[in-house]
C-alpha cells in the first residue's frame, strides 16, 4: 500500500513540475502555453496537437475543445466542452461546470457540477458530485471526502475517507472506506462491498445484501514485515553478487557514467507527462500499432523500478561498499550483515516524519537512473 501511494505521490511530483514548462518550449510536437496570470482558453489561438497550459493563478477553460491536454494553475474552471483525455491538475481546486469526456482530475477540492461522459479519476481530499452533476460511466477516486448528490450512472470505485450519499449510484459501490452515510433519497442500485477497519459501519437496514468486510486496522510501522523484507533483499543481493556479475556490472556502469545516471532518473520523472501526452496522440492519429508495446515496455520499465527501488539501490550500495573495504568485508556473513543493514535503513527512511515521502521520491528516481545505466551503457574499457 505505501508503494502505491508513493506513486501516486510521484505522478502528482511529475505534473506539478510542468510549471516550469518554458524550459521544454521547443518541444514541436506539443502546443504549449504559460501564464503568470489568468489564463482563459478563449483568449488562446486553435488548438491542434496535444496541449499543455500552466497558469501561475485562475484557468477558465471557456471555450470548447477537441484535443486531449494537460492543464495546471492554481484554481482551474471548466465551463465548456471538452473531448478527448484531459488531465487536470491545480494546487488548490478543480471545477467542472460544462461536459467533459473523459478525465483525470487532481485538486485538494474537486466540484463536479456538470456532465462526464465517460469514465473519470479523481485524486482529492474532498470532492463533491453536486445536485446536477452526472457522470455517465465509473467514478474512480482516491479521497478523503466525498459527497455524492447527483446521480453517478456507473460505479463508485476507490479508497475513501468518509463518503456521503445523497444521490443516486445506479451501479456499484466498492471501496476501501472507514465511513459512509446514507440520506433519505439515497439510491444504490448495483452491488455494495466494502473493506473498513471500522467495525460501526452498518447500512443493513437499507441495504441487506450489502458486503462489508471489517478487518485489523494497522498500528503504525510494520517493523517484522520491513525486517523480514530486506532479509530477502540481502539474501537476494548475496546471491547474485556471488554467482553472477550483474551488480559489479552495473556499479561499475554507474560510476562510469554517473551523468547519465542523474539525468535519465531525473529525465524520466520531469518528462512522464509529455511521455504520456505523446502516447495519446500517437494513438489516436492510428499509430497504436507502435505506442501499445512501447508502452507496455515503458510502463514495465517503470513500474520494476519503482516497486523494487530499495533492492536496486541498496545492492549498488552494498557492492561499492564492499568493494571500497574488501579488507574488512571479506566472508558472506559480513556481507549479509552489510546487505541487511541497508536495505534495512533503505526501508526505513520513507517512514521518517515530513520528510519520508521526498526521501522515497528521491529513491525512486536514483532506482530509475541506476536501472536505465545499468541495463544500456557497455562497460567502458
Amino acid at each position: 500500500m505505501k508503494k502505491i501511494k508513493l506513486c501516486f505521490l510521484t505522478i502528482i511530483i511529475m505534473f506539478i513540475s510542468l510549471s516550469s514548462i518554458n524550459a521544454v518550449s521547443d518541444l514541436s510536437i506539443f502546443d504549449l502555453g504559460y501564464s503568470e496570470n489568468i489564463y482563459k482558453f478563449s483568449e488562446d489561438k486553435d488548438i491542434n496537437l496535444p496541449f499543455i497550459r500552466v497558469s501561475g493563478e485562475r484557468m477558465e477553460i471557456d471555450k470548447d475543445i477537441n484535443k486531449s491536454g494537460f492543464s495546471f494553475a492554481r484554481n482551474i474552471s471548466v465551463l465548456n466542452r471538452l473531448t478527448g483525455i484531459q488531465i487536470l491538475s491545480s494546487s488548490d481546486s478543480v471545477r467542472v461546470t460544462g461536459n467533459l469526456e473523459y478525465g483525470v482530475i487532481m485538486a485538494p477540492t474537486v466540484i463536479i457540477d456538470g456532465t462526464i461522459d465517460k469514465s473519470v479519476l479523481i485524486i482529492s481530499k474532498n470532492i463533491t458530485i453536486s445536485k446536477d452533476a452526472i457522470i455517465k460511466e465509473d467514478l474512480l477516486c482516491s479521497t478523503s471526502n466525498i459527497q455524492v448528490i447527483g446521480n453517478v450512472e456507473g460505479s463508485i470505485l476507490g479508497t475513501i475517507g468518509k463518503i456521503d450519499v445523497l444521490g443516486n449510484i445506479s451501479q456499484d459501490l466498492r471501496a476501501n472506506i472507514n465511513e459512509i452515510t446514507l440520506g433519505e433519497n439515497s439510491n444504490i442500485n448495483g452491488n455494495i462491498y466494502l473493506i473498513s477497519t471500522n467495525e460501526n459501519i452498518n447500512i443493513s437496514a437499507k441495504y441487506p445484501n450489502a458486503t462489508i468486510n471489517i478487518i485489523e486496522e494497522s498500528n503504525g510501522i510494520d517493523i517484522w514485515n520491513i525486517i523480514r523484507t530486506s532479509l530477502i533483499f540481502a539474501l537476494i543481493y548475496l546471491l547474485l553478487s556471488n554467482k553472477t556479475s550483474y551488480i559489479k556490472n552495473g556499479l561499475n556502469k554507474v560510476i562510469s557514467y554517473w551523468k547519465t545516471t542523474a539525468i535519465f532518473g531525473f529525465g524520466s520523472i520531469l518528462l512522464f507527462p509529455l511521455i504520456v501526452i505523446a502516447i495519446i496522440f500517437l494513438s489516436v492519429i492510428g499509430l497504436g500499432i507502435v505506442t501499445v508495446p512501447f508502452s507496455i515496455v515503458y510502463g514495465g520499465f517503470m513500474f520494476i523500478a519503482f516497486i523494487l527501488s530499495t533492492f536496486i539501490v541498496g545492492s549498488i550500495m552494498c557492492e561499492y561498499i564492499s568493494e571500497k573495504y574488501n579488507d574488512k568485508i571479506k566472508g558472506i556473513w559480513d556481507k549479509l550483515i552489510l546487505a541487511f543493514c541497508i536495505m534495512l535503513v533503505l526501508n526505513l527512511v520513507t517512514f521518517i516524519p515530513i520528510i519520508g515521502y521526498t526521501l522515497s521520491v528521491a529513491i525512486c528516481i536514483l532506482s530509475v537512473g541506476v536501472l536505465f545505466t545499468s541495463l544500456f551503457k557497455k562497460i567502458k574499457e
